[in-house]
């Protein structure tokens, strides 16, 4: 403020309520004029000595509202005749750019009292020269350290690098390398990857058989993840077209997975990254007709390759022939 008690067009709030939003016995701090801040000059900086600055004040029991007032360069008790800067002297508004709406309040809160304290503190910049009136927060903090671990035992050729690592505290998820210590806001965490399907994770360290750990300001946790490659698998099923008095039915037939045999409806594990045949033994009287399913081969005998985990359903058809 100017010193008129008057909210005009070239001043500024510098901190706005509700003061309900603190809570009973609740405080705050508002910082005038430090090392960082100065709401006269727009830097950092402090109050001169010698002199008088101004803030105003408003109070309102209800809703407040502002509506600014033309700067007319007067001053409390040094106002010309005839300004229009409500300060009392002369002229309105009288509620100096400030109003205040109740309507919306019950009549209980004619039997309520509201109060406050404001104080004011001063230091000596001389001094005490980097003084801050609220100190930056400072957030606790404590270490993470992920460590992946591939197993690739059955095939699988991904590596460590292959899987993108981060830590999730439900709001923000922070991506992180294996072996790295990673400093983060103390709290509850989620340990998760993704980039590669077809490994089973289990998880080990500090973390839980989720992938869960907390950390508290100054402690390091150390968590591993273990990714063991998944077997691939072929289901192979038989179809039986008997349109020519042919009685066989799925169970006749036998189908081969690299030469072992797989009854209709059965499955056969195998490794990943390498070639796998499908076969089936000659039925007398039964011609191949097709076969079929996402990522089959085309025909028999037929070479399938399969990432990690992957797992394919053969349907292999087969017709009676025409009696001759």
């Amino acid at each position: 403020d100017d010193g008129d008690n008057v909210f005009e067009n070239n001043e500024k709030v510098i901190s706005k309520g509700p003061i309900g939003a603190l809570g009973v016995g609740g405080s705050t701090t508002i910082a005038l004029a430090d090392s960082s801040t100065n709401i006269w000059t727009g830097q950092g900086g402090s109050i001169p000595g010698g002199v008088t600055q101004y803030i105003g004040k408003a109070w309102c029991f209800g809703t407040i509202g502002t509506t600014t007032i033309v700067q007319d360069g007067g001053d409390l008790g040094r106002s010309p005749a005839g300004n229009n800067n409500g300060d009392g002297l002369s002229g309105t508004p009288e509620d100096g750019g400030i109003t205040c709406n109740g309507e919306a309040l019950g009549n209980e809160s004619q039997t309520d009292s509201l109060t406050a304290d404001v104080t004011f503190t001063a230091m000596q910049a001389r001094n005490v020269k980097n003084f801050l009136c609220v100190p930056p927060v400072v957030r606790p903090e404590g270490k993470i350290v992920v460590t992946k671990i591939v197993v690739n035992n059955d095939g699988g050729n991904n590596v460590v690098s292959d899987f993108n690592l981060l830590v999730d505290d439900g709001l923000v998820s922070i991506p992180v390398v294996s072996g790295v210590t990673s400093t983060v806001p103390a709290g509850t965490y989620s340990v998760a990857e993704t980039g590669v399907s077809g490994y089973e994770a289990t998880f080990g360290g500090d973390c839980d058989v989720d992938g869960n750990v907390t950390v508290v300001n100054g402690q390091t946790k150390y968590c591993i993840i273990t990714n063991d490659d998944l077997r691939a698998n072929i289901t192979l099923i038989k179809n039986v077209i008997n349109n020519n008095g042919g009685t066989a039915v799925g169970t006749s037939f036998k189908m081969r997975v690299d030469g072992t045999l797989v009854p209709t409806g059965g499955s056969k594990l195998v490794t990943s990254n390498a070639n796998h045949t499908i076969s089936e033994d000659a039925f007398s009287g039964y011609s191949f007709v097709s076969i079929t399913g996402a990522g089959c081969p085309a025909t028999l005998p037929g070479i399938v390759v399969f990432n990690e985990g992957q797992a394919i359903t053969c349907t292999i058809t087969n017709d009676d022939n025409a009696p001759i």
